[in-house]
């Protein structure tokens, strides 16, 4: 994960977070490529604001999913 910005009004709703991720190089399908996705996941945006105290960017994260549930790992 290599930055966010919080506070992002989307047709979706307000107070999203737009989220910069870059795939490791050894990635199978996306080597080293990087994306943005917008999130309003209690858990990530949590797990990101913990990190910009700590100014801890870039962090090594893994996405995980359940259901409609996104979390980091």
């Amino acid at each position: 994960m290599l930055d966010f910005i919080d506070g992002v009004k989307t047709k979706f709703g307000n107070e999203r977070f737009l989220v910069k991720i870059k795939h490791p190089d050894n990635s199978p399908d996306k080597p080293g490529q990087v994306e943005k996705f917008f999130t309003n996941s209690t858990e990530i945006k949590y797990v990101l604001r913990e990190i910009k105290k700590r100014n801890a960017f870039p962090r090594k994260v893994t996405m995980r999913a359940s259901g409609t549930r996104y979390y980091f790992e």
